[in-house]
């Protein structure tokens, strides 16, 4: 349960036993919790380095709890002074977990956590309106479905998958349709279960979007 701050000049590189390496970057403030594959980043930013580990890491900050899905990946993780964070996910998959609700963010997309709305991932090099729009998403009755659904590509897939969640039925059904033909839904998964928000095929749809 120690603690490393950094000053605006200083930072550090660690090795956590079975996690991996890990840069303290300047103006930063992290702790250990009791759980050895855990940290606490307060504010400022930390990048986990790929290499082997044989365990996840689990980063807790102000605003949600960031947890790799695979092991020994890389991202970097950034805490404002007022909690918002910005990951960006290098290598691997991380979750971001708020409030009962998980978001998956793979290799080369980012995701902006802020208070009073969801954790929507994103590519990094989605159109700047797009991004914009899923960065402000607030949810059931956002008024930019359409919009956000009309820019959505391939590329956005997973973005999409997330957004189906998060809406009402009605526009669920035009989303389910949408992300449909993206990605074909896999045998199993129907449009009646991902309406009912099953979890099993929405598992489903995620694993195949992963593959693709």
């Amino acid at each position: 349960e120690s603690t490393i701050e950094t000053d605006g000049s200083s930072s550090v590189t660690i090795m956590i036993p079975e996690l991996g390496r890990l840069l303290i970057d300047n103006s930063s403030n992290i702790s250990r919790t009791k759980n050895s594959n855990q940290i606490e980043l307060d504010k400022g930013q930390i990048r986990k380095f790929e290499g082997d580990a044989s365990d996840v890491l689990t980063v807790l900050t102000p605003l949600a709890k960031f947890t790799e899905l695979y092991k020994g990946g890389a991202f970097r993780l950034h805490v404002e002074d007022n909690g918002e964070c910005n990951l960006t996910v290098e290598s691997g998959w991380v979750i971001v977990n708020i409030k009962e609700f998980d978001s998956y963010v793979p290799k080369n997309f980012d995701c902006l956590i802020s208070k009073g709305r969801y954790a929507i991932p994103y590519p990094s090099d989605s159109s700047p309106q797009l991004v914009s729009l899923l960065q402000n998403f607030s949810g059931i009755n956002d008024p930019s479905v359409g919009t956000i659904l009309s820019l959505m590509t391939k590329k956005e897939s997973l973005s999409l998958w997330h957004i189906i969640q998060l809406i009402s039925t009605e526009n669920r059904s035009i989303a389910f349709d949408r992300l449909n033909e993206l990605i074909p839904a896999p045998s199993g998964v129907t449009k009646e279960g991902v309406l009912a928000l099953n979890k099993t095929m929405l598992l489903d749809w995620r694993q195949e979007i992963e593959l693709k």
